[in-house]
């Protein structure tokens, strides 16, 4: 790509390749377009020739195809801290990385975002916070193996507890207020589950598994036992 962009003349009178004048940004765009797992491209002259500095994407989740499938038979795409699918990842039995399932999938997988990057970061931040509350306070509810983007804005948590999967569902509507004390807050709802009498019976019972907790419903907040 690089002898490529430095190839030639401007106006047929000046060469490309001339350290002055050769077309760095050309250069840049066509690596970052041409490969995309490149983060980011420096390009400097130093000394009469032109350095390339490239900086890789670090693969931190998953976005795989199916959350059906067994784990070995899933195709899934390493993710960045943006949620930008740069490359197919190699088949993992699990834990490795979080993985993530859902999502706008229409034209393909790769070289896309899974979501729009400030939600992305929002909710992972969620995640964060309700994770957080979790392993804190109920522990042995299990831990979680993955997230799942519904087409309507809805997500859920995975999780793999001891005999049992449950999921912890959520929108991001009352996460991302600006009121830090809103009661409607997934975080402030869920420690409200958590207090209450009737779940606490419900885990101490012999049928105790639970099935799901639902944040998603302004005050209303539904779980279920098995």
């Amino acid at each position: 790509v690089v002898h490529q962009k430095l190839s030639g003349t401007y106006y047929r009178l000046y060469s490309k390749n001339n350290i002055l004048i050769y077309p760095k940004e050309d250069i840049r765009t066509s690596l970052m377009r041409n490969f995309i797992w490149l983060q980011d491209v420096n390009i400097a002259s130093v000394m009469g020739n032109i350095s390339l500095v490239l900086r890789e994407r670090e693969p931190i989740y998953l976005w795989c195809d199916s959350v059906d499938k067994p784990i070995l038979e899933r195709t899934c795409y390493y993710l960045d801290e943006n949620g930008f699918a740069f490359a197919v990842a190699p088949r993992f039995s699990s834990g490795v990385y979080l993985s993530l399932y859902g999502g706008n999938r229409r034209g393909g997988y790769m070289g896309r975002n899974i979501l729009e990057p400030s939600r992305f970061h929002s909710v992972i931040k969620t995640k964060d916070s309700l994770l957080k509350i979790i392993e804190t306070r109920e522990p042995d509810l299990g831990h979680l193996t993955g997230i799942y983007i519904n087409k309507n804005g809805d997500y859920d948590l995975l999780f793999d507890g001891s005999g049992s999967n449950w999921k912890l569902s959520f929108n991001l509507s009352d996460a991302t207020t600006t009121s830090m004390v809103s009661e409607n807050m997934p975080e402030r709802k869920l420690i409200a589950v958590f207090e209450s009498l009737s779940f606490k019976r419900g885990l101490e019972s012999i049928k105790g598994d639970l099935e799901y907790v639902d944040l998603r419903f302004g005050k209303k907040v539904f779980y279920k036992f098995r």
